[in-house]
């Protein structure tokens, strides 16, 4: 993915929060406000940050199931791109190169990064240098940097689907600010 594409996603997985944020204190004046309207004069003031009505209740429900999807859409979408990363074939050249190096005894580990150097973009061929290397003792490499983002994503994918689900309790500015920073985390925008 381009400084583009995560910089675009960012901003729409922190827009998804925002609204959750929004939908959330919007149905919760609304309940308040029709609740109180049914109160007999003397009655305590009904505490804010809560819904008190199904009617609202339910619109809430439908306002978290439409971000649940927009999240996901948005997610998924990063996914296949990120899946087809994963899975693209290396070049006829690299090829050669991996399969001269399998075949080899003397293998250096200057070598090997240099050979990482030209050809790791490709997520397969990152993939046979490192298990070249770790046949030879040598363990340098770690997972791809796609394979990082794609458990990163995943994780993120989790931790949203469950946080935008109808709460009856306070969602928080510092609430909604976590999800922000774990956004953050799995797509970092430079400034």
């Amino acid at each position: 993915m381009d400084k583009y594409d995560i910089a675009r996603i960012n901003k729409e997985l922190k827009d998804i929060m925002h609204d959750f944020n929004e939908s959330y204190k919007f149905h919760c004046r609304a309940s308040r406000e029709q609740y109180m309207k049914t109160l007999r004069p003397g009655s305590p003031i009904p505490a804010e940050g809560r819904i008190y009505t199904e009617e609202c209740k339910n619109a809430y429900e439908v306002d978290c199931a439409k971000l649940r999807e927009r999240a996901r859409n948005t997610l998924s979408d990063c996914m296949s791109k990120l899946k087809t990363k994963v899975t693209d074939a290396p070049s006829a050249e690299a090829v050669n190169s991996i399969g001269l190096l399998k075949i080899r005894n003397d293998v250096k580990e200057d070598e090997l990064k240099d050979l990482v150097d030209r050809y790791g973009d490709n997520v397969q061929a990152y993939k046979a240098i490192s298990s070249i290397a770790e046949e030879h003792g040598i363990y340098v490499f770690g997972k791809h940097p796609a394979e990082v983002q794609m458990q990163m994503i995943d994780d993120l994918a989790h931790s949203l689907n469950k946080a935008l689900v109808p709460h009856n309790d306070k969602v928080s500015d510092g609430l909604i600010a976590l999800y922000n920073l774990h956004i953050d985390q799995t797509f970092p925008v430079e400034e």
